[in-house]
Formats: structure tokens, sequence, C-alpha cells
């Protein structure tokens, strides 16, 4: 009887062992993926602001910067979801090149996401000041009517338009023309919306057309 007792004692021991070794090995289960860390890299868009007014940024926009994070997989993998975007503070530039570092504390990440690397760890901001002026507009005209007829007048409506700019840009400038308007085979006159031909940088202070 005595000897019954002891193995009754034993084996219910060992079953409320193993019960508590499969709960474990289920919390585990269900935890790792919370728990287990990895490395990866992101690439986070670059978004200025705060740019003194009357000057103008003349090597923009910026793409990005690559960043190296660790972290659990399941937050990992919110990353992409949360549209995260740096911005860079211009309110101090001067005319000039200006090196901004990239702040660390400024990317906003998830808690528990460390970063180990940021790639490049700073930008490069050129800027000068920003001028407006008035230039007429000249019409770019590609290939030939139909035979017998000829291009008589190409006119602009508005004739001239207002652009801001850097000063080092517009001030060689004289004028500003149109996209190439194909006439190839045109037998009689038109009136058509297009798009000025602008060099980056530069911008229309009338986003109307021009209307030819």
């Amino acid at each position: 009887m005595t000897n019954h007792s002891a193995f009754s004692i034993l084996n219910y021991r060992n079953l409320a062992g193993l019960i508590l070794f499969f709960f474990i090995g289920i919390g585990i289960f269900l935890l790792w993926p919370y728990v287990s860390v990895q490395e990866v890299d992101m690439f986070i868009p670059v978004d200025t602001e705060q740019i003194p007014e009357g000057l103008i940024i003349t090597n923009g926009p910026f793409t990005g910067i690559e960043v190296h994070v660790r972290g659990p997989k399941s937050i990992l993998r919110t990353l992409s979801d949360l549209k995260i975007q740096y911005t860079i503070d211009l309110s101090g530039v001067k005319i000039g090149v200006n090196i901004i570092p990239i702040h660390q504390a400024r990317i906003p990440l998830p808690d528990g996401i460390s970063i180990l690397k940021i790639n490049p760890d700073s930008i490069t901001v050129k800027v000068e000041n920003e001028i407006r002026k008035k230039l007429p507009v000249n019409i770019t005209l590609t290939g030939k009517p139909a035979k017998g007829f000829m291009v008589v007048e190409a006119k602009a409506s508005p004739m001239s338009v207002i652009l801001r700019g850097s000063e080092d840009m517009l001030s060689n400038m004289n004028k500003v023309s149109t996209k190439p308007i194909n006439i190839k085979g045109l037998s009689n006159s038109f009136k058509k919306k297009v798009a000025l031909d602008l060099l980056e940088n530069l911008n229309l202070i009338d986003s109307s057309k021009i209307i030819l």
C-alpha cells in the first residue's frame, strides 16, 4: 500500500511537470515572432521645411536616406505601412553650400527599433538668392506642314510669363521656350495648350499652360 501511494505521487509530479513544460513550450512558440530580433535596411524619403524667405534650393529635390535598423520581426514587418519620412529643417541655411547632418533622434521609428547605421549621415544643400523675372515665350515647332502650306504666324497667349528661380540661373535667361510642337502634315490653323520647357528648379508663377 505504501509503495502504491509513492508511485501515485511520483506520477502526479511527473504529469504536473509535463503540463507545465507543455504550456511553456506553447508560450515560447506564440511569443517567438515578438521576441526574435532581426536586422534590415530601409529607405526613408527626405523632405524639407522652413527655407528662409528669399532663398531657394538649387540642388533638390532630395531622394532619401538608407537606414540599417534592428528590432523584433513583428515590428519590422509594419515599417513599410507607416510611411516614415525624414524632414530637414532649413531655417538656419545660408547662401552657398550647407552640410545638414541627419539627426537619428528625428527619425520617427516605433519603440523597440534601434538604428545601427545611417547612409548618408548628412545632406548637402546648395542655396541661392531667389528672384522673379518676366520672360517672353518662344514657340518651338518641329516638322513641316502639308505641301503647299507654310507657317504664317505662331503666337502664344500669354506672350510672356514670370518665372521664379535662382538668381544665377534666371539672370542669364532672355526667353523661355515651349515644349516642341509637331506640325508635320498640318494644313489648317489650330489652338493648343502646351507646357513650357522649364529647367529644373525653375517655377512658373502662373501655373496655367500656354495657349497657341
